[in-house]
């Protein structure tokens, strides 16, 4: 039997970016990526069935480890000034 890697404590995810624009989410999600940070778009596929959620705190938010909370900042914030 095959033996999956442990799944991650949700706990352990911070929030350090909320989009109202799927793309922009994406973008930001690959650019993190690229850089070799784990991530993940919460709300990513809930968007899809409920547009209006696209609004506010409801949006797709862009979570982290919490331990490269500040890494991933810094890299987002490097890719907005390119």
């Amino acid at each position: 039997m095959l033996s999956a890697a442990p799944l991650p404590d949700m706990a352990d995810f911070v929030t350090i970016a909320v989009f109202g624009d799927q793309t922009e989410a994406m973008v930001a999600r690959s650019v993190l990526e690229a850089a070799g940070i784990e991530c993940l778009l919460k709300g990513e596929h809930q968007i899809g069935v409920q547009p209006f959620l696209m609004t506010g705190k409801q949006g797709m938010q862009l979570q982290v480890f919490s331990e490269d909370e500040e890494t991933a900042k810094t890299v987002l914030a490097e890719a907005q000034n390119q």
